[in-house]
């Protein structure tokens, strides 16, 4: 008997599908054994066969075959006679599983051409294994296990479940090589491919439209497929979900134009599965093309697969060489390199994504969209032009780096381990309802956003140009690399907020709804905040501030600065008390603002704005407190230098007015 498996695996992952294929010896120059045909004229000499088709531009052959097997050393060959003519082999139920070892071939009559608009559709419910050493070399090759018609009309082949399908569906051996220059297309419950065996088309443009080669595979209980006149593909259409087991289980070459993988089973143990595969597809001159498109209804999984989208010469500036996962579920990314010309999209609708240990590397953007978890972990390397994580649940990253242009992460909560991020304009993270926590993390940018609907925690090394943080509860990050002066943070806690470095603090705008702690060796002041944005200082500028709803601790080593003018204190409409702190250098001034001050409302209207007085009814009475617990309040208005020790403050009582 021929051997069917070449490595050991092969036996486990069959006993795992549950198929016991019954299996019949295979002479070396057997060849298929025929029932009856229509529109085909079948001839034979020792091992090779000669199938003509007839019927003129657009004909259909139809052949209907006791049995479908090729020897190893035997040749089918179908000669077209006509443009865009369908060669349609179907097997009886009765007639075992099509074994292919030899060869099947393309021709055209006497040279004239037609063999490059021919397609070949081989239909068998049993199954169809193409073996070691099999060569299948094609203008068009359709292989498929369901019940079939074809309709000459619309050039549509149309499949749909039969009662005497099989588990076993089709198998690509290990030695195998099967060529279809505008397309190999697979419509099956069940897909296997094994290391040593490739699929491949041609990846270049194709003559009389703007397609080219294409690899489509499909489990599903029905799908339709359209065909251009020169045998390739155009559509997919009416596919059928299913409630069974369907697995698309890969692990050799694919090089095509398009890859095209679809498993459209609801069943839980069904999923698209690589495991060591290599998918190459080729951006043409011509034509949205060069794409790998990966679509299951429940699981995708991948293991050590390459990805790979390149461009032909000249079509450097057309769209396509996207790399594109698609699950109803979970999609599980290990160990694999994604290296693609175009976008990558990753998307599970209803469950996590992990992209561990592996690598995306793209000129375009990198988008994760996961229905919970959203996660790159474990080591690995995500490059782009733009990279935006979303997740229901969680958005993470964690031991790996990230690094693009922009950098959007967002999720009810937001969690970076041991991250290194790196954008040359924005990061952007949003936990929309949880927190943002860093731990040990890196994040370099010329503008960096923490947002969170609760705490905002953890300890980051910032080498940015702007940070800003805001929490909806607390603020409480250790802070590295925040002592440049442009550099200095924005900070908003809804409660309270602790903010430490071990160095020198730049602070633009720091506001606590309470309580607030400072602990560094310095503090000095970051460009001032205007309108959102940080802004060179001048003299319509707002200066740097701070604002604190209930007590102020500041916990600073370095005392150089002191209180030299008390003649700065002025009134702006907003924050009532200005006080401004010019450093022992005479340089450098930043504004802190305590705890703004109680304004009565209004007994009449006369010479007070409604809307002022309404604010500042709102605003606390507490007064502000040291952190030598000596508190002080003039009155009417507070204000204290609050990184200064006490006895280093000058305080100016303000005239009554």
């Amino acid at each position: 008997m021929k051997k069917l498996l070449s490595t050991t695996i092969a036996v486990g992952i069959f006993a795992s599908m549950s198929i016991s294929p019954a299996m019949a010896d295979v002479a070396a120059g057997a060849l298929p054994n025929l029932g009856n045909a229509t529109n085909a004229d079948v001839t034979t000499s020792g091992s090779n066969m000669n199938i003509q088709i007839q019927g003129g531009q657009g004909g259909l052959g139809t052949l209907n075959w006791n049995s479908f097997n090729v020897g190893k050393d035997a040749t089918v060959n179908y000669e077209f006679t006509a443009h865009n003519q369908t060669a349609l082999n179907k097997v009886d139920a009765a007639g075992g599983m099509s074994q292919i070892y030899g060869n099947i071939t393309t021709s055209g009559c006497a040279g004239c051409g037609y063999d490059a608009t021919g397609k070949v559709i081989l239909i068998n419910p049993n199954g169809v294994l193409f073996g070691d050493g099999a060569n299948v070399n094609l203008n068009s090759l359709t292989v498929s296990t369901m019940d079939g018609t074809f309709d000459q009309t619309k050039n549509e082949l149309q499949l749909n479940k039969g009662a005497n399908q099989s588990d076993f569906g089709i198998v690509v051996q290990e030695g195998a090589n099967i060529y279809g220059d505008k397309n190999v297309t697979f419509a099956s419950n069940n897909v296997t491919m094994y290391n040593g065996s490739k699929i491949s088309t041609n990846a270049g443009a194709n003559v009389g439209d703007t397609s080219f080669g294409k690899i489509k595979i499909v489990t599903a209980d029905g799908v339709n497929f359209a065909y251009y006149n020169n045998g390739a593909v155009k559509e997919v259409s009416n596919i059928t979900g299913s409630a069974d087991k369907m697995v698309v289980s890969l692990n050799g070459a694919l090089e095509s134009g398009n890859i095209d993988i679809r498993n459209y089973s609801n069943n839980e143990a069904s999923e698209i599965n690589l495991n060591g595969a290599t998918l190459k597809a080729t951006k043409a001159v011509e034509g949205n093309d060069g794409n790998i498109w990966l679509t299951a209804s429940n699981k995708i999984v991948t293991e050590g697969t390459k990805f790979e989208t390149v461009n032909q010469t000249g079509a450097e500036d057309r769209n396509g060489g996207n790399v594109r996962f698609l699950a109803g579920k979970k999609v599980s990314i290990g160990t694999a390199d994604i290296d693609a010309v175009g976008n990558v999209e990753i998307t599970s609708q209803g469950n996590d994504i992990a992209v561990d240990n592996s690598t995306i590397d793209t000129a375009k953007d990198v988008t994760l969209t996961a229905g919970r978890i959203a996660s790159i972990q474990n080591n690995s390397n995500v490059k782009g032009r733009n990279v935006k994580i979303t997740g229901k649940d969680r958005a993470q990253v964690v031991d790996s780096k990230v690094d693009a242009s922009d950098i959007e992460i967002t999720a009810d909560n937001v969690w970076f381990r041991n991250a290194d991020l790196k954008a040359a304009n924005e990061i952007n993270a949003k936990g929309a309802n949880g927190y943002v926590n860093a731990e040990n993390s890196v994040m370099q940018a010329n503008k960096i956003t923490l947002d969170a609907a609760t705490n905002v925690i953890g300890k980051i090394d910032l080498k940015g140009s702007q940070t800003n943080i805001n929490a909806g509860n607390d603020v409480d990050v250790e802070l590295a690399n925040v002592g440049v002066r442009e550099n200095g943070l924005i900070a908003k806690a809804g409660n309270n907020m602790t903010v430490t470095t071990d160095g020198t603090l730049s602070v633009s705008s720091l506001i606590s709804g309470n309580d607030m702690t400072i602990n560094a060796d310095k503090v000095i002041a970051g460009y001032p905040l205007t309108d959102n944005s940080l802004e060179t200082p001048g003299d319509s500028a707002d200066r740097s501030y701070i604002e604190v709803g209930g007590t102020f601790t500041s916990n600073t080593a370095n005392d150089s600065y002191v209180v030299t003018k008390s003649a700065d204190l002025t009134d702006d409409g907003q924050y009532m008390q200005r006080h401004h702190i010019e450093y022992g250098n005479g340089e450098e001034k930043i504004l802190l603002v305590n705890k703004r001050p109680y304004v009565a409302p209004p007994t009449d209207d006369t010479d007070v704005n409604t809307d002022q007085a309404e604010m500042l009814n709102k605003i606390p009475r507490q007064p502000a407190t040291f952190n030598n617990n000596t508190n002080i309040n003039n009155g009417r208005t507070t204000f204290v230098d609050v990184f200064a020790a006490a006895s280093q403050i000058e305080i100016v009582e303000d005239e009554e007015e």
